[in-house]
């Protein structure tokens, strides 16, 4: 997670390298807001009663299906991600 320099919010970047003849050549980015994420547990059609979360490897919330905007870019409690 990171701050978007424009929108002053925070966002997800997804890098993947380019690869040519076996060697990394460019690497190709993109950002998009959290909410973004929690849109995809909208989606897929979740039971009222489910509550989903995706964590980054900080322990920082990056997206949940239910309350979103009152837990992105929160850190999340130690237990609950070592349940993850």
């Amino acid at each position: 997670m990171d701050t978007g320099v424009l929108a002053q919010r925070p966002i997800f970047i997804v890098s993947v390298p380019v690869h040519r003849n076996g060697e990394v050549v460019a690497v190709v980015s993109a950002g998009a807001g959290l909410e973004r994420l929690s849109g995809l547990f909208a989606e897929a059609g979740l039971g009222a009663d489910w509550v989903a979360a995706i964590i980054d490897r900080n322990g920082t919330l990056m997206a949940r299906s239910r309350s979103a905007a009152l837990y992105l870019g929160k850190p999340v409690r130690a237990d609950a991600v070592a349940l993850a």
